[in-house]
């Protein structure tokens, strides 16, 4: 299969062939993307003589192809180039071709640029193609010839998407001896969402201001080109929205707005992207669940898990217009509020939020299940089955690999649950609500004793990775209880032997700690959760090490991100696998990881803070 490039800025995303071509009959991901919509499904420039590509640049929001094209036999093969260009902006695109003639003689050349629009939902691009398949005003074969300088406009009850062009490719083209000449056409891309739901609300008058990233100097090279390339990935996977710039999942698939990954990547990072995380928390306050819908997993005072803004979103034909269907989002927005109000003693940025925290707390409080543990059980049918963040249908099973029976109460997010009553806590006795203040500490002391008492399994000196509807510890050795050391949640008794099990050979390759023990009879290093090694994940462990004072075994396994880094090109992918690591001392990719990610992007920060003494 050709392989992709793909670029970005703001809410436009392309995704084109090595071959500088858009061929979604080779690849449907390959085409030009505004939001969750692919508005160009095929892009071409088709030589009448033919072109030998021979280097290619790429940045993140442009990229170069650059051809040699012999006009005739008798001529050499490099006095004509082609360069292509294609250079990426929030609502857009702009192509600029040079060509450049350093022969003698007058070259005549006729190119055939073909721009075919599109107009596919990203969900069926994606697997779901054929799923939710729909009927759309323009046929995905019809081509609209650029010398035609058609507006484009794509209308439904839903959404409006205009596409307009500036400049233009000709297709017959003479270039004098010795001479250079360029040829330039704008795509723009305008979008106006008819109904008053969130989409409207988000993107309707985005902002489009540019963006400083900071300035980081550590000691030692391969720290700065991870942090480098960190940067310059976080700036790639913003969107612009009406409150500024939010950082998506990640390219390709999950360049939309979601809850969990950017609260992680906010406590991954909170020292160098407050504005950000400023953004990050006014967004995820204005899309808190106010209404019920078991379609959406909603329930009033949960934080959201998606935002899709595409015709199939829209027109609710998928929940994921707002979805709601995550555990854990909820008292991750608590405890970043609280590390944001600390960080930046904005205290007025928190009482203006004080609806929103009540609001949260009020859902975790009455969403315990009879054990006193915030658990999940999907109730949408197109919802996830799985709703903490190893969401794939099969992460959560016993160490024999049965399936629990719901509602499933996650380890990590009982951690989270105690950090978030701390977090109430402190709120609640700045703003003078001594009542609530103790309420909230003698929650946290009791989750934390139940925790403790709950979860552990004393044969394995290990907690379990969750408890499900029947009571039963879920055994399964993961590394979900790794994550509670960061919250604070684990007793200081049983954080060595934690510790301790995180770093045997079973749970670490030698890479970085792996979602599953190797002894489990589900383990398969090339999986999604289950034995492949999650960059963000091992970053928050790495955070519960140094709460804990383990700062040697912090370092030894940031040190292990940081050797997998290099081979990466200095840019942490989604997940790897978690093969052991051997004498050719080569990590092996996972196929389909997305790159860049934001939360594994923000855990080179916590790799920065743990190897140059931030802590």
């Amino acid at each position: 299969m050709i392989s992709l490039y793909i670029i970005k800025s703001g809410n436009t995303m392309l995704s084109i062939g090595e071959d500088g071509k858009i061929n979604p009959h080779r690849n449907v991901g390959e085409g030009l993307y505004y939001l969750d919509m692919k508005v160009i499904g095929r892009l071409a420039m088709n030589p009448s003589i033919n072109a030998n590509l021979f280097y290619t640049d790429v940045k993140n929001d442009t990229i170069v192809f650059h051809y040699l094209i012999r006009v005739s036999k008798t001529s050499n093969d490099n006095d004509f180039v082609c360069h292509l260009e294609y250079n990426v902006f929030s609502n857009g695109i702009e192509i600029a071709v040079e060509f450049e003639n350093f022969s003698n003689t007058e070259v005549k050349i006729t190119f055939n640029y073909v721009i075919d629009y599109d107009f596919s939902d990203i969900f069926e691009v994606r697997k779901e193609v054929g799923v939710y398949k729909m009927q759309l005003p323009y046929g995905n074969d019809v081509e609209f010839i650029t010398k035609k300088k058609n507006d484009i406009v794509y209308d439904t009850p839903h959404i409006r998407i205009g596409v307009k062009t500036d400049g233009d490719l000709p297709e017959n083209i003479v270039i004098p001896p010795r001479k250079t000449e360029q040829f330039h056409k704008k795509i723009i891309i305008e979008t106006d969402f008819k109904s008053d739901g969130f989409a409207r609300k988000i993107f309707r008058n985005v902002k489009h201001k540019k963006y400083s990233p900071p300035t980081i100097k550590p000691s030692g090279e391969r720290l700065s080109n991870l942090l480098t390339k960190s940067i310059d990935d976080i700036t790639m996977l913003f969107l612009d929205t009406t409150y500024g710039k939010f950082p998506a999942g990640g390219v390709p698939w999950f360049s939309a707005i979601f809850g969990r990954d950017p609260l992680v990547f906010a406590i991954e990072a909170m020292e160098y992207f407050p504005d950000v995380v400023r953004t990050i928390l006014e967004v995820l306050s204005e899309t808190q669940a106010t209404f019920e819908d078991d379609f959406r997993d909603a329930e009033v005072g949960k934080i959201i898990h998606e935002l899709r803004v595409g015709e199939l979103a829209l027109s609710k034909r998928i929940p994921f217009d707002a979805y709601y269907g995550s555990i854990d989002s909820t008292p991750l927005y608590l405890m970043t509020l609280w590390r944001y109000w600390k960080y930046t003693k904005n205290d007025e940025f928190i009482q203006r939020h004080l609806k929103n925290v009540e609001s949260a707390a009020n859902w975790i409080d009455s969403h315990l299940d009879v054990r006193g543990y915030l658990s999940y059980e999907v109730r949408s049918k197109m919802g996830l089955k799985n709703q903490g963040w190893k969401d794939s249908p099969n992460s959560v099973l016993f160490a024999d690999g049965r399936p629990p029976s719901p509602p499933i109460a996650l380890s990590e997010v009982q951690g989270y649950v105690y950090a978030a009553y701390l977090s109430l806590a402190d709120f609640y006795g700045f703003f003078g609500n001594k009542e609530r203040q103790a309420d909230y500490v003698h929650k946290a002391e009791m989750l934390k004793n139940a925790f403790n008492r709950d979860f552990w399994m004393e044969d394995e000196r290990f907690y379990a990775m969750a408890i499900d509807g029947n009571g039963r510890r879920v055994n399964a050795i993961s590394s979900n209880p790794g994550q509670c050391l960061f919250t604070g949640i684990v007793d200081k008794d049983k954080a060595s032997a934690v510790v301790k099990r995180l770093l045997s050979k079973d749970m670490f390759s030698g890479w970085g700690i792996r979602t599953l023990s190797t002894k489990m009879s589900f383990y398969n290093p090339y999986s999604y959760h289950n034995g492949s090694v999650w960059p963000h994940d091992n970053a928050l462990i790495i955070l519960g090490m140094l709460k804990y004072g383990f700062y040697e075994e912090a370092k030894r396994l940031a040190n292990s991100l940081l050797d997998a880094a290099a081979q990466f090109d200095w840019r942490l992918p989604e997940l790897f696998t978690g093969v052991e690591r051997r004498r050719d001392d080569r990590v092996i990719p996972y196929p389909t990881s997305c790159s860049p990610q934001l939360w594994s992007a923000g855990s080179a920060f916590v790799l920065y803070k743990t190897l140059e003494g931030g802590f």
